[in-house]
């Protein structure tokens, strides 16, 4: 399996090479692994010798340590590379530092900032709107943004105005029932991490942060409003 690492080995030498704050292979072995699958979930993307982690430039560089830690480095999407910061926590309350060797993995979560999936997917795919296939729509769907954080904007069809709020408790129980059926699965799909609707106008406005659920839970949200046939257009930013 390809992961983003490609060589635990060869990025922990590489990091304790460049920065003064050392990287245990162990800590980067747990990273590696639940970095790869978050990464894989959030954007759509395969991870392929073209899609790598990489190092910030050590002017760039910062770590904090705390109830949630993180550090500075860097994606290569197909010779493009991008700012990240890898953050972590722990689930006991454990302050694990990334120097640390005698690591509980299971203890430990794991995940991207900055992710930008959008911008990531044009890079690798530029003639491709989406990072996964779609089946076709019964909405005009436009994309400006892929991020984590997403609004996406809902119009009615005319003969649907009246069910707006009807409409927008359905979005908000099959948005439910993904986390849902995640977290009965030991979270195999991602968990959306929060999200909120309004319904005025016509018109249904959600702002969703994607956590890790990321593309997957995208695609079956936007598939499940193709499948109401309610809405005239979608626009996501």
């Amino acid at each position: 399996m390809t992961t983003l690492f490609y060589s635990v080995d060869v990025y922990v030498e590489q990091f304790n090479k460049q920065y003064d704050h050392p990287i245990s292979k162990e800590f980067a072995g747990c990273a590696d692994a639940q970095l790869s699958a978050y990464f894989e979930q959030a954007t759509g993307l395969k991870i392929s010798k073209k899609v790598s982690i990489g190092w910030a430039f050590p002017e760039d560089f910062f770590i904090e340590v705390g109830i949630v830690s993180k550090f500075a480095s860097k994606i290569w999407i197909n010779h493009n590379t991008h700012n990240v910061t890898i953050a972590w926590k722990s689930k006991s309350g454990t302050i694990w530092r990334a120097s640390d060797k005698n690591i509980d993995c299971a203890d430990l979560e794991f995940w991207f900032e900055q992710l930008d999936p959008l911008l990531y997917h044009k890079q690798l795919y530029p003639n491709l709107t989406l990072p996964f296939n779609l089946k076709e729509v019964t909405y005009e769907l436009t994309v400006n943004s892929l991020n984590v954080n997403l609004d996406i904007d809902l119009k009615l069809k005319a003969n649907e105005l009246e069910n707006e709020k009807k409409l927008e408790g359905i979005i908000n129980k099959f948005l439910e029932h993904y986390n849902g059926l995640s977290v009965s699965k030991d979270r195999k799909y991602g968990v959306i991490h929060n999200w909120k609707s309004g319904a005025v106008a016509g018109n249904i406005h959600l702002e969703i942060d994607m956590g890790s659920a990321g593309m997957r839970a995208l695609k079956s949200l936007l598939q499940t409003l193709s499948d109401l046939n309610a809405f005239v257009s979608v626009v996501i930013s």
